[in-house]
């Protein structure tokens, strides 16, 4: 009992401090560079990228045993600001502790307290399919995104994300104060036992909508709470 609980340990630091949140490299591209079209992780796994031209602003790749991890994110840049936010993580679980893994992802996706695939008021929509070990959740809302990426509600990953944050100062591209968009979260023994997460947000400013006078999450016009005060800006939303 101690042995598999040690391993559930090393399991979870592995999902929620590696898989999102390792800096160190990975070898298929490189911070800076510019893709257009798909991302590939491998020959078998390629990804389809809103249209536009998108630069790497951020990766990782990280290997524990059987277990591996590597992510990207991408952004559309206009006049030195981020218009679009594009980012992919992949985490191989492996043939090893299956039940542990399947435990852990479970508790992260479905049980975290900060953020994941159940009802929240920031949510706009939300739709998930979850079946023993799978999952398929899809959800949409809005961000504060500056407060995401400096001061996050999860103590634990505040001071995260060094490299991406290195980045922007030193190339002086700016994100959106507020954000609208969505993240897919999948992962199936049947299918290997990857699990992706995917997240796609855009400046809603940069498509036509008005200028947001509200930042935090709770008073954002996007909230969909508020939204119906807000007929400009739910036109955008729409």
């Amino acid at each position: 009992m101690k042995f598999k609980i040690e391993i559930k340990k090393i399991i979870f630091i592995i999902l929620v401090y590696s898989f999102f949140f390792s800096i160190s490299y990975s070898k298929s591209y490189r911070i800076g560079d510019k893709l257009e079209g798909d991302i590939e992780f491998y020959k078998k796994y390629k990804f389809e990228l809103p249209p536009g031209n998108w630069i790497v602003g951020d990766k990782y790749a990280y290997e524990y045993y059987s277990i591996t991890s590597k992510g990207y994110i991408l952004l559309k840049l206009k006049d030195k600001k981020a218009i679009e936010i594009f980012s992919i993580s992949e985490l191989d679980t492996g043939p090893r502790f299956q039940n542990v893994v399947n435990d852990v992802l479970y508790t992260v996706v479905f049980k975290n307290r900060y953020d994941g695939c159940y009802e929240k008021p920031e949510y706009f929509i939300l739709e998930f399919f979850a079946k023993g070990s799978t999952h398929n959740c899809f959800w949409i809302g809005h961000d504060d995104v500056y407060k995401e990426l400096f001061n996050p509600d999860d103590p634990n990953l505040r001071g995260v994300y060094a490299q991406f944050k290195g980045w922007l100062r030193d190339t002086g591209v700016q994100l959106p104060q507020v954000a609208i968009g969505s993240k897919h979260s999948y992962f199936s023994r049947l299918t290997g036992g990857k699990w992706f997460v995917i997240t796609h947000a855009y400046d809603p400013e940069a498509m036509g909508a008005p200028k947001s006078k509200f930042i935090n999450e709770d008073r954002s016009e996007y909230h969909k709470f508020n939204i119906s005060n807000y007929p400009e800006h739910k036109k955008n939303h729409g």
